[in-house]
């Protein structure tokens, strides 16, 4: 629980700052609510936080919750979105997000790199090409189940193309790579993963020989 404890300390602090006043029990209970929890009892019994916040890279707040959660407790209103970088800079390098584009932010440059330089699969699709230097914007399909709903893993659909440097003085054999696949997280709480991996498929877009 010590990213809990420094995070709310660090919230707290920076409320105090602009004259508003909320007890650290408080501010717990509503971050637990995020956490996707009725209660900070609730939280802390939950053996899904084994190891939980303390052991993740990114956790996917639930801010409709806190919301709710806060105004329950009185605490209106509340400033989920801008407590979001407190929490980042005081968790670092745990990652929270408030949606699941700001996710795909985040992950993407990680995804890219493991794409472009670590799957073995890409640079296999590559050699079969006169081509080279790729580079990708892969896409992120937001999974049907939520993170909270996975069991053990939870599955992101990435797709994309690699663009290559054709070199004009080989027979072109092309110069586009067509992935299609997932990455899968561990779960380390209801709302917070860790361990990133591509699991995908590679291959020699073959479009230009149609017509």
């Amino acid at each position: 629980m010590t990213t809990l404890q420094k995070t709310s300390y660090a919230i707290q602090q920076a409320f105090k700052s602009v004259g508003m006043t909320v007890s650290r029990g408080k501010i717990q209970e509503i971050i637990a609510s995020g956490f996707g929890y009725g209660s900070l009892a609730a939280y802390q019994a939950s053996p899904e936080e084994d190891p939980g916040i303390d052991a993740a890279d990114y956790v996917l707040l639930d801010t409709a919750a806190m919301k709710s959660r806060a105004a329950a407790l009185g605490v209106t209103p509340f400033p989920v979105i801008e407590i979001i970088p407190i929490f980042n800079k005081t968790a670092a390098p745990i990652v929270a997000v408030s949606s699941f584009e700001d996710f795909a932010d985040e992950i993407r440059p990680d995804v890219m790199t493991k794409i472009l330089i670590e799957d073995g699969r890409v640079a296999s699709a590559i050699a079969e090409t006169n081509a080279d230097n790729g580079d990708i914007d892969p896409e992120f399909e937001e999974p049907v189940d939520s993170v909270a709903d996975a069991q053990d893993f939870w599955e992101v659909p990435v797709s994309g193309q690699v663009q290559l440097d054709q070199d004009p003085e080989k027979p072109f054999s092309g110069d586009a790579i067509n992935i299609d696949g997932v990455v899968r997280f561990t779960k380390v709480g209801r709302r917070c993963v860790r361990h990133m991996e591509l699991d995908i498929s590679a291959a020699v877009d073959d479009s230009y020989y149609v017509g």
